[in-house]
């Protein structure tokens, strides 16, 4: 009950906010979305001094105590404040990393004609592991790549829907570790040689789901140091699983978890990625240039009709070109595919550099991009009789 009164407090005192403090809205489901958005926000409000209002569904969110005369968060939950409150709206624009906007309960306000913007926190494809009409309702779209902007001009074709402004953006997270990557080798650290990142996807058919801790026997067995990252997801819905493999990395010094989604060290600790579908492993190879290796288990879908568009999805697409793909029971298969990558990086590097410029926008500057589209489209809305 206190929760709730304090999410319609939140919210009732994001009502109060006067118009030119929420001419834009971001909204994001937990805290680790901050990942996504703070570096547009931050080029907003430092580059081109716009007022931000900020809802959050997470009591934790670190962005509710960045509070200051430019930015202004709330906690609003996910409960019913937060329905109402995307359905009562009242600002020009409301930027969003959550997809299926319409389709569920979050709906578009109903109380004025707002602009809705989508920011990707993944680069994988749009069709495959998205719901089919996860981005219909959308009015704008800040695309990773150009497989986004093929993806939904595809699918607006196939579904008769209007066209929306597609906008090349790029893909904030891996600015990020491309400069967490700079820094580190500026300072002279490198990554353990011996230390490898599980970080598979999660749902039904991810690794740890479906196949427990057996990689992560097979690999300690090999003597190869291991650090697992499952998905926030994973944690969230088998927390009697994580709590297993937390209980073998405290009788074993070699096996560590790393639960932080926000933090990198272990990203820049290890030299080689298993993942399985995890939109991870595009970030880990390119952004660090580091190897993947992927186990061969059934593709993340949560579009049964993906195969409509025509398009193969890039996470598929890049499997081959990134790393090697291996059974997921074949222990043996796994370790000698990791302990090869681990004699022969500096091909890898070259080839994943070239990759990442072919399939990513703006690499290193997409927040300014986007924060400059979102300055330009505000003053164009404030123009528009609905604005």
């Amino acid at each position: 009950m206190f929760r709730l009164f304090r999410e319609y407090r939140q919210w009732s005192l994001f009502k109060q906010l006067q118009r030119r403090e929420r001419r834009v809205v971001f909204y994001v489901e937990d805290g680790g979305s901050w990942t996504f958005m703070g570096p547009i926000i931050t080029a907003l409000i430092e580059r081109h001094k716009v007022r931000i209002a900020y809802l959050t569904s997470s009591e934790d969110d670190p962005a509710l105590q960045r509070a200051s005369d430019r930015f202004a968060p709330f906690y609003i939950g996910e409960g019913l404040v937060r329905t109402f409150a995307f359905i009562g709206l009242q600002a020009p624009m409301m930027v969003m990393t959550m997809p299926d906007l319409q389709t569920f309960h979050i709906k578009r306000s109903s109380a004025e004609q707002v602009h809705y913007t989508y920011v990707f926190h993944a680069m994988t494809s749009t069709h495959m592991v998205y719901r089919e009409q996860a981005f219909d309702h959308f009015d704008t779209i800040l695309c990773v790549g150009p497989h986004h902007e093929r993806e939904i001009r595809a699918a607006e074709k196939l579904r008769s829907l209007r066209e929306k402004e597609l906008v090349p953006h790029g893909y904030a997270r891996l600015d990020q570790i491309l400069a967490d990557r700079e820094d580190a080798e500026a300072h002279g650290l490198v990554p353990d040689p011996d230390t490898v990142l599980l970080a598979p996807t999660w749902g039904p058919r991810g690794l740890l789901e479906a196949h427990g801790t057996s990689a992560i026997t097979a690999l300690r067995a090999a003597q190869l140091t291991l650090i697992v990252r499952p998905h926030p997801m994973t944690a969230r819905q088998h927390p009697d699983l994580i709590d297993e493999i937390r209980r073998m990395a405290v009788e074993d010094p070699g096996l560590s978890v790393d639960l932080d989604v926000n933090s990198r060290s272990s990203l820049m600790r290890s030299s080689v990625m298993i993942s399985d579908w995890s939109g991870a492993a595009l970030e880990y190879a390119l952004g660090l240039e580091k190897p993947v290796v992927y186990l061969d288990l059934p593709p993340k879908v949560n579009n049964e009709n993906w195969e409509a568009l025509g398009i193969e999805p890039v996470e598929a697409r890049l499997r081959a070109e990134l790393g090697t793909v291996v059974p997921p029971d074949d222990g043996a298969a796994l370790v000698a595919a990791v302990r090869g990558y681990l004699k022969d990086r500096e091909g890898y590097r070259i080839r994943a550099s070239a990759l990442r410029e072919q399939i990513v926008f703006n690499v290193g500057r997409s927040a300014e991009v986007a924060a400059a589209w979102i300055a330009t489209k505000l003053e164009h809305l404030g123009r528009s009789p609905d604005g």
